[in-house]
């Protein structure tokens, strides 16, 4: 079976999805910029979502789906939330169209599409 990729996965819903995936004995690449301890079905990969370099290499390879779950804590600046959630899940997309048969993507995120949210 092909490897999931979690983006976002040190903290909240992506560390708890690469938690239900290894209790599952579902292979997952946990990629964060301060990814969680590696294990038997845990590929632990430090990158940021936006370095281009570094998010490219994260996801080079064959993936089931790739969950983008990056969120932001504590209060920001809108410049900053925007080139965290927006533009790294832009460069999320771009990198994961680079494979050969590009994945799924999961965007897993609390910003609502009706409402709008204060960082917008």
């Amino acid at each position: 079976m092909k490897p999931f990729a979690v983006i976002g996965a040190s903290s909240g819903t992506g560390l708890a999805l690469v938690k239900l995936l290894e209790k599952n004995r579902l292979p997952v690449r946990a990629i964060s910029r301060n990814p969680p301890a590696a294990s038997e079905f845990i590929e632990s990969f430090a990158a940021d979502v936006t370095d281009v370099k570094s998010i490219s290499n994260a996801l080079t390879g064959d993936f089931s789906a790739v969950f983008f779950t990056v969120d932001i804590h504590g209060f920001n600046s809108r410049e900053t939330v925007r080139k965290l959630m927006y533009q790294g899940f832009i460069n999320t997309m771009q990198a994961a169209a680079k494979n050969k048969v590009p994945p799924k993507i999961v965007l897993l995120s609390v910003i609502g599409s009706e409402i709008p949210s204060w960082v917008w």
